[in-house]
């Protein structure tokens, strides 16, 4: 479907409206050709957001042009008589208010209400025609169509919608509506406004009109994808209009018609619609179709993609009612399977009318009980009325609570900080009795902390209640509903609680060791990327730091990541969440219904893992546990001291309590499949998660931080092209060199072997105190001696206590530096491996913005802090001749050049290896530019004779691939290892070598394969 149509500079209204604006003494601002006499009312509000970008902005009218007038407040272009303004509100909104000229019309005048399946589709086009005609308008007529917005439940949309289908090709939708116009107390009238009749003659475009078999037709197709712009309880499954069965049409995409709007009920700008829209796979590529009850939240849907400029979208105007009354063998919906405990505003109030004194009103359904049964509704955080009073605790409940609310304050039923462990099940069941509550009791609960709710629902669900339900939204939804809130202090009734818990809805810490050690369980952890990766504890009281070994990321089970719940901290559409849950390996079991293992969700102490375990209750799956202690209770011994008194230097150390680590392995950094081995600084690898999550969101909590992209030479056209944004490039040549020479001797210095010159810029050589005429002796490619190289670091932004995070397209030139940076005593250096490639294979942007680096003035140090992760020729050739013990070279080179049957540098003609050298392979990169697993590599070692018991020095032909090596063996923590900085080039062709004369030769070599190449 492809429609072009022009571009309305200027919207026209009635000339009431400009005779008003003749008499208000509103500001103005130039604007047309006559800049003598036009002008633009100022609006109180204007709107922020530049309309301009949508690709179908003639689509959206604005406020704006519509007040168009000139000095006289009279029209500059004459135009009305061709415009027609559509009203589409309620018949008594319409009368109490509307603007000037304006028709209206209601939406459903236009559709059938029969039984469905025609119950709210559109009626013969016949009758279209004459209708339409009745109200005076044309195909070709000029039509500009508002309604209340949010409020309106799109039948602006579906109006628009309608006009298009039947071929009308000039209608726009006015942003903000009536809502804006109001706002801005611009004009009004309330007499009622009609046309002449005329003739109405359609030219219908049934691709913008689908019907159910064609959707089901298409299902499951990659090009395709179905909208329900429903709210998240009729999506969940509740019936709410007389649909004969509740849910949603399987695979659709959940986008609820209020979440199109912003804060003043204007449409969300171009980039937020984008951004809203390709999260969730609806691009321009696709055919796109969207429903409701009775296409008009989706008639506004189908208005967005025209605005988008998609080319492929329709509504389903019979949507739900239809489906729904349809042969359910042939279509099928989905829900949620327990949807019925996650309640919504309406249900809460129908719930407190039907229990109040004297009603006669229904119950609410999925609500069998009688008017007698006990109910309580809690507002839920941590806090007494006291903590509140003392400005400690927030006071929402105070504020503003759900009429006949109690609070619940959650040390109620935790034992307290620093560790807000769940109490023992004796004492579980007198802190319930205290909050009045009974095993049979109703209990609702709402926060404005979805996690403080979920961990009073999980709580209460341990402990034995058997009808808990949570109110999605929270407070916000009530009052977004209309309902008004109390600030009358309720309090509890005790009572005496009885109930048997429910062991198989938790885990405990010995259940969880015991699963870990046997592997039969999936553990999910679901706080943020820093506390999973062990970069933070996540906690200002907890001190370790890390996970529990093999556990997943399943994301952070709270805002703001939204990754379970939405901005307003209402649920997510549960198909998003298992769909993120399969992109972890939390996977399905088709046969059951239920999870292909047991899944245990973990956080800090409970909370976030409520949220989780929650989400996959309601999906129905039983094969899930909550580990209520979480990584708390995983990783550290907790010792009441009350002399004890907090570290400053330890984070998450506090006063009376010892924090101990408790002894069980624990994991940290990107890959869990790592873990099981306890290599101790695999957290040195990081993904481009971690850099996007750590650094550039969480702005490395609060730390300086460098990223670096690293490569031979300056930035280059794949730097320019694209960068991780905030990224500087760092040059090998800035770290290393072969020759120094005066800037006037370029280019190579003739001479055998030849010697390179630097490719540094006179910035980075003044940095280190170099000048244009200084040259320094040959270097062979070593790193430069700590005078030079230290300021050189600094220069580059980096200091002992920065966190450096490096990438490249060549991992060796990436590791070269991360270990010069560790020799030089930098603490936290990390490889992101993959390359920039892995970034944008993420789906993260790039930048062509060059970052300038933010020099420090003092590295930290005058020389390097770890000497002893580099030797030199005097100590290899003590290694050599026998003089060091229980030490050994480790070849980083192909087996050829091993071997001596290679010479893979244009450079180094010299053949062999350094006696007594053990080959160590330089296969330690993937395929996809990933880095091999340690627990490989080490059983490779192993078989060579290459363990850590060993002062192991790693060389190759300069350096790098050595420095890789290097790494492998720090991140399994082996103490005593090297890299051999002049490695092959200088230990061959250097002093004491036979290539340069040598007699006698100080570094002797051995060459399997004389003669070779």
């Amino acid at each position: 479907m492809m429609r072009k149509h022009p571009r309305i500079m200027t919207l026209i209204i009635l000339a009431s409206v400009f005779l008003w604006l003749a008499g208000c003494g509103s500001s103005s601002s130039t604007k047309g050709k006559d800049e003598d006499t036009a002008q633009v009312v100022s609006l109180t509000q204007p709107l922020t957001e530049d309309t301009s970008l949508f690709p179908n902005a003639q689509l959206l009218a604005v406020i704006e042009d519509l007040l168009l007038t000139n000095s006289d407040g009279d029209p500059i272009e004459t135009v009305t008589d061709e415009a027609v303004i559509l009203d589409t509100r309620s018949t008594d909104a319409y009368a109490a208010g509307h603007i000037p000229g304006a028709i209206n019309v209601q939406w459903d005048d236009f559709a059938l209400w029969n039984e469905p399946p025609q119950k709210g589709t559109l009626k013969a086009v016949a009758d279209l025609e004459t209708q339409l005609g009745a109200l005076g308008l044309t195909r070709d007529a000029w039509i500009v169509i508002y309604d209340d917005t949010v409020n309106s439940w799109g039948s602006a949309g579906r109006i628009f919608w309608m006009l298009e289908y039947l071929g009308c090709s000039h209608v726009q939708i006015l942003n903000g509506g009536w809502d804006r116009w109001a706002e801005q107390d611009l004009p009004s009238e309330t007499t009622a406004a009609s046309l002449p009749a005329a003739v109405f003659e359609a030219a219908t475009d049934t691709t913008v009109d689908v019907d159910k078999a064609y959707i089901n037709s298409r299902l499951g197709d990659d090009d395709f994808i179905v909208v329900d712009t429903r709210t998240d309880e009729e999506f969940n499954g509740w019936i709410l209009y007389d649909e004969a069965r509740g849910g949603h049409i399987p695979d659709a995409v959940q986008l609820p018609y209020a979440d199109y709007y912003n804060t003043d009920n204007s449409i969300l700008g171009y980039a937020a619609l984008k951004a809203l829209f390709d999260a969730n796979g609806i691009t321009a590529d696709k055919e796109i179709v969207a429903y409701c009850t009775a296409g008009v939240r989706s008639g506004f849907f189908y208005f967005l993609g025209r605005l988008m400029g998609f080319e492929q979208v329709a509504n389903y105007d019979a949507s739900i009612w239809d489906w729904a009354a349809a042969d359910s063998a042939s279509y099928s919906m989905e829900k949620l399977p327990r949807y019925a405990e996650l309640v919504y505003p309406a249900w809460v109030n129908a719930l407190i009318d039907y229990h109040a004194d004297g009603s006669t009103t229904d119950a609410p359904p999925e609500y069998s009980y009688g008017r007698e049964h006990p109910y309580l509704i809690f507002e839920t955080q941590w806090g007494s009325f006291e903590d509140m009073a003392n400005g400690w605790a927030d006071c929402s409940y105070l504020d503003g609570h759900i009429p006949g609310a109690l609070h619940s304050n959650s040390d109620t039923y935790e034992n307290g900080y620093p560790r807000w462990f769940m109490l023992p099940d004796d004492e579980l069941a007198a802190a319930v009795g205290s909050m009045g509550i009974t095993a049979d009791t109703t209990v609702i609960v709402y926060s404005n902390s979805p996690i403080f709710a979920t961990r009073l629902w999980w709580i209460l669900t341990y402990a034995g209640v058997t009808d808990v339900r949570l109110l999605n939204g929270g407070l916000a939804a009530w009052q977004a509903a209309g309902y008004g809130v109390e600030t009358t202090v309720n309090e509890p009734v005790p009572v005496t609680f009885a109930a048997a818990v429910r062991p198989s809805v938790v885990a405990t810490t010995d259940y969880v060791a015991a699963r870990v050690d046997a592997r039969d369980s999936l553990l999910a952890d679901v706080r943020t990327y820093e506390e999973y990766t062990g970069k933070v504890s996540g906690y200002s009281y907890v001190v370790n730091k890390g996970r529990i070994p093999g556990a997943v990321y399943a994301f952070n089970a709270d805002n703001p990541d939204l990754d379970y719940l939405d901005a307003d901290g209402s649920f997510k559409a549960f198909p998003s969440i298992r769909n993120l849950w399969q992109q972890v390996g939390i996977e399905l079991n088709t046969d059951s219904d239920d999870f292909d293992q047991e899944v245990i969700f973990y956080c800090g102490s409970g909370y976030r893992s409520s949220l989780s375990f929650l989400y996959a209750y309601l999906m129905g799956y039983e094969n899930v546990r909550n580990y209520s202690d979480g990584w708390e209770g995983w990783s550290t011994t907790y010792i009441e001291d009350a002399s004890y008194t907090a570290d400053a230097d330890v984070p998450g150390s506090t006063d009376g309590w010892i924090q101990d680590p408790s002894g069980r392995l624990v994991g940290d950094g990107v890959h869990p499949e790592w873990d099981f081995d306890n290599y101790p600084h695999v957290d040195r690898v990081v993904d481009a998660r971690w850099v996007k999550e750590v650094l550039l969101e969480n702005d490395n909590s609060g730390s300086p931080y460098v990223i670096a992209d690293v490569s031979w030479g300056e930035a280059g056209d794949a730097f320019n092209a694209g960068h991780i944004p905030g990224a500087i490039h760092i040059n090998t040549d800035e770290i290393e060199y072969d020759c120094f020479n005066p800037r006037n001797s370029w280019p190579v210095d003739a001479g055998e072997p030849a010697c390179w010159d630097r490719s540094t810029t006179e910035e980075a050589d003044a940095a280190k105190g170099l000048g244009p005429d200084d040259a320094l002796p040959r270097n062979w490619w070593n790193i430069y001696p700590d005078e030079y190289l230290l300021p050189a670091i600094a220069y580059m932004g980096i200091d002992t206590d920065t966190t450096v995070v490096l990438y490249g397209e060549s991992t060796d030139a990436v590791a070269r530096v991360m270990w010069t940076l560790f020799y030089a005593g930098v603490e936290d250096v990390r490889i992101m491996e993959g390359g920039f490639d892995a970034w944008t294979t993420a789906g993260y942007a790039g930048s062509t913005e060059t970052a300038e680096r933010a020099s420090v003035a003092d590295f930290g140090a005058t020389t390097a802090l770890h000497p002893e992760y580099k030797v030199d020729i005097p100590y290899v050739r003590d290694v050599v001749d026998g003089l060091v013990e229980n030490a050994l070279l480790v070849d980083i080179r192909t087996y050829d050049e091993y071997i001596g049957a290679s010479e893979p540098y244009s450079y180094i003609p010299t053949n062999g290896r350094i006696p007594g050298a053990l080959w160590g392979t330089d296969d330690l990169i993937n395929e996809d530019k990933t880095l091999m697993a340690p627990a490989d590599i080490e059983a490779l070692w192993a078989e060579q004779g290459i363990t850590g018991d060993k002062h192991l020095s790693f060389y190759c032909g300069t350096a790098w691939r050595s420095s890789l090596a290097w790494l492998y063996g720090y991140m399994m923590g082996w103490e005593n290892i090297s890299n051999f900085d002049s490695s092959w080039f200088e230990w061959s062709m250097g002093e004491g070598s036979a290539y340069a004369g040598a007699d006698p030769v100080l570094n002797p070599i051995v060459d399997d394969t004389p003669g070779e190449p």
